[in-house]
């Protein structure tokens, strides 16, 4: 590899490649020292912020005979364990939380096994948003749960009027702050595993560094029976909701009830998995119900073409539970080859393909920003029911 001999997958800087679309990249340079590589791989990837490692195997090490290496049957990663929350800290933050008449959570991916002490927090009166990732962590059916209607008009006038939001394992990221122009309460506390997630959207008044389940726990357990939320608080959280929904679903158009329809005619506890597509950018990521942190399956980082290849994998993971995968007409066919593995594999999903014949979110932004002029944004498909 690296050597520009043409051999196979020698391919100039692939490692370079690999790192710069990976949380770490590593070459297998012997083969004594893939198992090791492996391990250290796999360890890395799934220790808080968790992110994909990418392991390069060159081709001639991949033909060489390893023999197995014992002990490898018990093997267990050696993932350390979570990074527990500061004493000091946890009481800085709870003397700062203790005054607040009108506090909500701002709730991530980091916070998705923290439901339990979200729950505490929403018995204590607090109102909770989510970001796209952190969709679940508490029911969206719960009245003090706005979920991904966190950046509306209505949301953001109401921050206003709140004295402190507490932001728990989210980068509170531009796609979903209108590029940090969403105004936020002007009191922030943020707790994240990543150090260097301290002020990086939005500054904060005092940041812990610890894992969110553990502080959100030591946190509750020092404000609860404390707080003295305005009586009022609660029942003006749950009027933003209602109002903020009812404005959103009337800006859908015909889209308006659909949700809350296909919510009806699918299990409480099914997984909700999406492609890149206008439907899912308006209602799929916002106001499909979501109950549980495991629920919503969508790639974060907007790239089209991933929805079939994830619902094969959540069908898979999950075999007990059904799959309900959303696509528009460009991302599916973008990744069509697949549809044959999800018949070969027998992944039990239904997919919900909404067809406008083209890219519909590249026609929306031709529309928005090149005066309606299409250009390779439409497309004569296959006959969709005949794939089926």
């Amino acid at each position: 590899v690296d050597r520009g001999r043409g051999t196979v997958h020698d391919v100039p800087d692939q490692l370079g490649m690999l790192k710069s679309v990976s949380k770490a990249a590593y070459r297998v340079r012997s083969p004594e020292n893939i198992v090791g590589i492996l391990s250290q791989a796999a360890t890395q990837a799934l220790t808080p912020p968790t992110g994909p490692v990418s392991v390069e195997i060159p081709i001639d090490i991949q033909r060489t005979y390893v023999p197995r290496p014992a002990g490898l049957t018990d093997f267990k990663l050696p993932l350390c364990p979570p990074v527990q929350p500061d004493s000091r800290g946890l009481d800085e933050l709870s003397e700062m939380a203790a005054t607040a008449k009108r506090p909500m959570l701002w709730l991530g991916n980091g916070a998705k096994h923290a439901g339990p002490e979200v729950k505490r927090f929403a018995d204590m009166g607090f109102g909770i948003v989510t970001s796209l990732a952190g969709r679940g962590v508490i029911s969206e059916e719960h009245p003090l749960v706005l979920g991904c209607l966190k950046d509306t008009p209505q949301a953001e006038e109401f921050y206003q009027t709140v004295d402190l939001l507490i932001i728990a394992g989210s980068r509170v990221r531009g796609h979903e702050t209108r590029e940090f122009d969403l105004r936020l309460p002007s009191r922030r506390i943020q707790i994240d595993i990543d150090p260097s997630a301290n002020g990086r959207t939005y500054s904060t008044d005092l940041f812990l560094c610890a894992d969110a389940k553990l502080a959100l726990s030591g946190l509750a357990q020092r404000l609860e029976g404390k707080l003295q939320i305005e009586n009022n608080f609660t029942e003006e959280f749950k009027s933003l909701k209602h109002k903020a929904m009812t404005a959103y679903k009337s800006s859908l158009g015909p889209y308006g009830s659909f949700p809350e329809r296909l919510r009806a005619v699918t299990p409480k506890d099914v997984l909700w998995v999406r492609d890149i597509t206008l439907n899912n950018s308006t209602w799929g990521n916002r106001i499909f119900p979501v109950y549980g942190p495991r629920d919503s399956v969508y790639a974060l980082g907007a790239g089209i073409g991933l929805g079939i290849a994830h619902g094969i994998g959540a069908a898979i993971a999950a075999p007990n539970r059904k799959v309900l995968c959303m696509c528009g007409d460009g991302g599916f066919f973008m990744g069509f080859a697949e549809f044959w593995t999800a018949a070969q594999e027998e992944a039990d999903l239904v997919f919900l393909i909404m067809n406008d014949g083209g890219y519909g979110v590249i026609k929306h932004i031709q529309d928005t920003f090149h005066d309606g002029r299409h250009y390779f944004s439409d497309f004569a498909n296959p006959n969709l029911e005949g794939c089926a």
